[in-house]
């Protein structure tokens, strides 16, 4: 008997070497239980449980298009569950191989913000995905029957929703169906926080650059790039999170017009901090969107003022910058018209020449050159205020509204730019 066994398991392994040569078998090795129990029940000395035979099936936590949600406890454990419960009859190819993905991203996945996957059945009829059980429900739910949330807690989900979407985008796993609907909840009935998981894997995928384009998720939370039909990559999750953040702080979707400004309630008492983040994340253009990490390092969410290096914020000062650059050009050429002295006329023509290199660079310059400008236009300006003050005294007044005006730009960009890296590193 002991010598049969022997062969038998000699022969069982010869099996499993011939098997793992197979890429394609292997990944469903990976995914597929029951493909296990074919291959190598021949051989086994038990049988695999099959999924009634482990947990008993209770109520319907909720509903997909091919898969229904229920609750479910283990026999022996009596440990409560959520099974994500997928009729193969009524999936589809795409659906099923959405399914496989989904299993094959969670085995990988093991974080405090998303949801555990416990086991896994693949039997004939069905497939059972075992899930940790969270009480709370849906996120939407809860926020259809709170309403708007403060910025605390806004700031006290987000940053959890952004751990979990960072530690995936680390391990090359994009969501691409972040929404509140697959958002689960805890609240600790003491402090009243809530404990997020993100949930819903099923269009999860793995992502190398910016190499994918099928359209997926959910509308209302679909990037621009996606909408587009462009190939994306991560930005998209960031894209979503920026909506659900947008919900969180004034309980219904942001508007954004077709030059990608994002309106904002100005009645709600909303932090100058909290609309540049979310600016930062709903820039419509993925090479302008701020990444997860670069969000969660946003100054909102240490209660600090705005950061100078805020994408959409640059732009506006980049903006401001160069309308104050093209008055400046439209008065030196008056002042050049006007005959001035002679080191007034060259200090003209100086302002003439670096204005129109800056008007010429401006939109393609990197923050550190600007910053060099901006020194170079305070020069000018303070050099065209002492020679017209000397050689022209009947043009004092000119020269104090140039150096007022001046001052006034440079008090604008600071105030909006107080920890500045743009355009004011000079200042």
């Amino acid at each position: 008997m002991a010598v049969l066994l022997r062969c038998l398991r000699s022969d069982a392994r010869k099996e499993m070497v011939s098997f793992a040569r197979s890429p394609s078998a292997m990944y469903a090795a990976l995914v597929s239980k029951s493909l296990q129990n074919a291959l190598y029940n021949k051989y086994a000395l038990f049988q695999w449980p099959t999924f009634a035979e482990m947990y008993i099936l209770g109520e319907k936590l909720g509903k997909g298009a091919s898969s229904v949600v229920k609750h479910a406890i283990h026999r022996k454990t009596n440990q409560h569950v959520a099974v994500k419960l997928i009729t193969k009859g009524k999936a589809s190819c795409l659906g099923m191989k959405d399914h496989r993905s989904e299993i094959a991203c969670l085995r990988t996945l093991h974080h405090p913000h998303i949801v555990n996957l416990i086991d896994y059945f693949d039997e004939e009829e069905d497939a059972y995905v075992v899930l940790e059980l969270v009480n709370g429900g849906e996120l939407f739910k809860y926020m259809k029957r709170h309403g708007p949330f403060c910025e605390a807690e806004t700031k006290h989900i987000v940053k959890q929703l952004l751990d979990a979407v960072i530690y995936c985008h680390e391990r090359n796993i994009v969501h691409r169906d972040i929404k509140p609907e697959n958002i689960l909840y805890t609240r600790d009935e003491d402090t009243g926080k809530l404990s997020i998981k993100l949930a819903d894997f099923g269009f999860a995928t793995s992502v190398r650059g910016d190499n994918l384009s099928r359209v997926c998720g959910t509308e209302g939370y679909m990037a621009p790039e996606m909408i587009r039909r462009q190939t994306y990559g991560t930005l998209v999750d960031v894209w979503s999170i920026g909506i659900i953040t947008y919900c969180l702080l004034f309980g219904f979707f942001p508007e954004i017009d077709m030059n990608g400004n994002v309106h904002f309630d100005v009645e709600q008492n909303i932090s100058a901090s909290a609309i540049e983040c979310v600016e930062e994340m709903l820039a419509m253009e993925p090479s302008k969107r701020s990444t997860a990490k670069e969000v969660l390092s946003h100054p909102w969410f240490a209660n600090k003022p705005p950061r100078s290096t805020g994408r959409k914020r640059t732009v506006d000062m980049f903006e401001i910058f160069s309308n104050f650059i093209n008055d400046m050009l439209q008065f030196v050429e008056v002042c050049q018209k006007l005959g001035f002295g002679p080191k007034t006329m060259l200090t003209l023509e100086t302002a003439a020449d670096g204005l129109g290199m800056i008007k010429l660079y401006l939109s393609s310059s990197e923050p550190a050159t600007i910053s060099s400008m901006f020194t170079f236009l305070g020069n000018v300006v303070g050099s065209l205020v002492d020679e017209i003050s000397l050689e022209e005294p009947d043009l004092i007044p000119v020269a104090n509204k140039l150096q007022s005006t001046y001052d006034e730009l440079r008090k604008q960009l600071g105030a909006n730019c107080p920890n500045s890296h743009t355009l004011l590193a000079c200042i």
